[in-house]
């Protein structure tokens, strides 16, 4: 719907150094969010490396350092999210 608004919303963006790294914090900032993105630099063989849904850390320690209302993890090829707050 055309109405959908993030606006004043802070979001960290993991992508995982995968597939979504330039079109998931694209997507959000076109909300409206305010976007944090990290691990977006795949050079090809950091997919999934330490980061992503599959280790949720560094995710987790961002949200927590910007103080953004939520999280998203993506894994490497973007068929699997997890969300945190």
């Amino acid at each position: 719907p055309k109405n959908i608004s993030l606006a004043g919303l802070r979001v960290v963006v993991d992508c995982a150094n995968g597939a979504a790294y330039k079109v998931a914090p694209a997507a959000l900032w076109e909300l409206g969010a305010d976007v944090v993105t990290i691990n977006d630099k795949p050079n090809g063989t950091n997919i999934n490396e330490d980061c992503g849904s599959t280790h949720p850390l560094s995710l987790i320690k961002k949200v927590h350092e910007v103080r953004a209302d939520i999280g998203i993890a993506l894994d490497g090829d973007a068929d699997r999210v997890l969300i945190v707050d």
